[in-house]
């Protein structure tokens, strides 16, 4: 019991949201009785993909013409909204 020692935050991946955490999150919670175990939800809508016309998912940032030039650009743009979701978590 008290407060939590141990904080784990659970990202989803590309089109997904945070109920696809969700097994892991009750495993960790399980083993982890003294953590906090958050799934969180990607801040932007998905791109579509090809092959789909529509994404019900989400992302942290998108992957459109995304490259090894660009990729740590797009993070750090993508790191303010990942901040914000944490500390409304």
């Amino acid at each position: 019991e008290g407060p939590p020692t141990l904080l784990f935050l659970l990202m989803h991946g590309q089109g997904q949201d945070e109920r696809a955490m969700q097994p892991l999150a009750t495993a960790l919670a399980r083993e982890y009785p003294q953590a906090a175990v958050l799934c969180l939800r990607a801040p932007m809508p998905a791109d579509v993909i090809a092959g789909r016309e529509t994404s019900n998912g989400y992302q942290y940032f998108s992957r459109t013409d995304i490259s090894d030039a660009n990729r740590s650009a797009r993070v750090q743009a993508a790191l303010p909204g990942f901040i914000a979701e944490v500390r409304a978590s």
